[in-house]
């Protein structure tokens, strides 16, 4: 992917997880944005949730 369509799914990732999508799946924009660092789809389904600060993402 270009520098321009990572950026757009950031953007994407971080407004699409506001509201009640947001507020029923909190993970939400910490995993999409995981996988933008290259994590892959089952990295980021085998974390440890409770080990994650969101807020450092």
């Amino acid at each position: 992917m270009s520098p321009a369509e990572l950026s757009g799914f950031r953007k994407h990732a971080d407004t699409y997880g506001q509201g009640e999508r947001f507020a029923a799946e909190p993970w939400l924009r910490a995993g999409m944005r995981l996988t933008l660092c290259g994590m892959r789809r089952s990295e980021v389904l085998g974390l440890d949730w409770q080990r994650v600060d969101p807020c450092r993402l």
